[in-house]
């Protein structure tokens, strides 16, 4: 029988290498989000927007945007 997902495999780990690793293709995703939204809206309302949609705190925001050269102020 075909495991449907993964809480039907009663061998699955989770592993760390994973949660990194989509935990950076979230914070990609807000960074992009970040970006796009400043070409229209202010600083303030670029960070609140991006906060509400991605469920991010202001500091990981502030974090991740400066590591990809886009945070602005």
């Amino acid at each position: 029988m075909k495991k449907l997902d993964t809480l039907d495999d009663p061998n699955f780990k989770l592993l760390a290498v994973d949660v990194e690793r989509e935990r950076a293709e979230w914070y990609d995703k807000a960074v992009a989000c970040y970006d796009y939204n400043r070409h229209w809206l202010s600083h303030a309302d670029a960070i609140n927007a991006t906060m509400t949609r991605f469920n991010i705190t202001r500091e990981t925001l502030k974090r991740e945007c400066i590591k990809a050269d886009v945070w602005e102020e």
